[in-house]
């Protein structure tokens, strides 16, 4: 049997058009699957990169493209005792491929080869198109007539995309389609008004922060948590208006709640850039209000938002297309300090503001300013401050 033909019958089966009797006695001959084998089916969604790739190329060159993709996609059990037996384009913006384990490896080993085999993926994935993918993957299946419920479970799943994130590979024992409605979710958009209407950009992003977590807690649908943030940039907007300020800014939160979908690949992309919107619309007594150049007023916004945050000078090029070195100079220049510099002493500010004014352990601090490993955060501080974070409480 050709690829064709084989592509045909999976995409029958996993749609559930093919005939009963096909499914029940003659699957595995008519697919020529090989034996002693598990099944499975790996969902992964694109992201928008990917997405404007294949809307903007031109139809001459937009068939190549794909077939290039799909090699990619293929590539993804390479090196590894699963093997790829197809990859199926069966909804838009979607892959979806069928693999195949020798019986001869339990559920566990799979799924340790499965997480390793994305991360690797992925990271090809970005390399090559600086691009990512949501994906979703079933248990092993005992037969190919159980792909079917199970790319069925899998696109259930995909409605918590939003909310997992992007190049994140979820196994579907992991997760029930369903979800815990809280309604303290709700209650962060009475509290971020609030904030607004206060100029307190620090809790109107910790807010932020804590909605998001809540989110994730009680396993919120993308409907649901797209809802809330819709909300969210309605709030903002109504508050510049009411102060009337920064039309520009306006115009644009209102297109990103038009172009929700097209703008944002999932909530940590949206909740940083919403963070990044608040300081700006905020906090006029920040740094930023005494640069001089925008791109460093915005830099040093990007900062006070997301500083215990995964920042790098990198990122924030990036974010301004601009060069690394080109952005290194500016820092220079605008501030006689450098990038590395500038954040370390924003965080050892925050960290000190913390230990005195909280109970937070160290450890905790720690993770709000920027540094999961305790041992790093204890060297950062005592390399900057002189003491230890333990000891400078004492003192204060």
């Amino acid at each position: 049997m050709n690829s064709q033909q084989n592509e045909l019958y999976l995409t029958g089966l996993l749609n559930e058009t093919l005939p009963p009797d096909w499914v029940d006695s003659h699957l595995e001959g008519l697919l020529g699957l090989p034996e002693n084998s598990s099944y499975l089916i790996l969902h992964a969604h694109l992201d928008n990169i990917l997405k404007r790739t294949i809307d903007q190329l031109p139809p001459e060159t937009v068939t190549a493209w794909k077939k290039q993709l799909q090699t990619v996609f293929e590539s993804l059990t390479d090196g590894t005792p699963l093997e790829t037996v197809t990859v199926l384009n069966l909804l838009p913006y979607t892959r979806t491929l069928v693999m195949t384990a020798p019986d001869a490896l339990s559920a566990d080993q799979i799924r340790s080869l499965l997480d390793d085999a994305f991360q690797k993926f992925n990271s090809a994935l970005q390399a090559k198109y600086g691009a990512s993918v949501a994906a979703f993957v079933s248990a092993p299946c005992a037969k190919p007539a159980d792909l079917s419920p199970a790319y069925k479970k899998l696109r259930q799943l995909s409605q918590y995309r939003f909310v997992n994130g992007m190049g994140l590979l979820t196994h579907a024992d992991d997760r029930q389609a369903s979800e815990t409605v809280d309604l303290i979710d709700y209650k962060y958009l009475q509290y971020f008004q609030e904030y607004l209407a206060k100029h307190d950009c620090r809790q109107a992003s910790d807010t932020i922060d804590e909605l998001v977590a809540s989110l994730r807690k009680h396993h919120a649908s993308d409907s649901r948590a797209i809802y809330i943030f819709k909300e969210l940039i309605g709030s903002t907007i109504r508050h510049l208006y009411a102060q009337q300020q920064d039309y520009e800014l306006i115009a644009r939160l209102n297109d990103s709640i038009t172009y929700f979908d097209r703008t944002f690949d999932d909530i940590t992309q949206v909740q940083v850039w919403l963070k990044e919107v608040v300081s700006m619309c905020l906090d006029d007594s920040s740094a930023a209000a005494e640069a001089s150049h925008p791109y460093m007023k915005r830099i040093i916004r990007i900062i006070e938002a997301d500083y215990a945050g995964d920042l790098s000078l990198q990122e924030l090029a990036s974010r301004l297309h601009v060069t690394d070195s080109y952005l290194s100079r500016l820092f220079k220049e605008e501030l006689e300090v450098n990038f590395k510099d500038y954040l370390t002493a924003f965080r050892m500010n925050k960290a000190k503001e913390l230990l005195e004014s909280t109970e937070l352990t160290v450890r905790e601090i720690g993770e709000k300013v920027g540094y999961p490993i305790p041992i790093a955060f204890t060297r950062a501080f005592k390399n900057h401050e002189g003491i230890s974070p333990r000891d400078y409480r004492n003192l204060h």
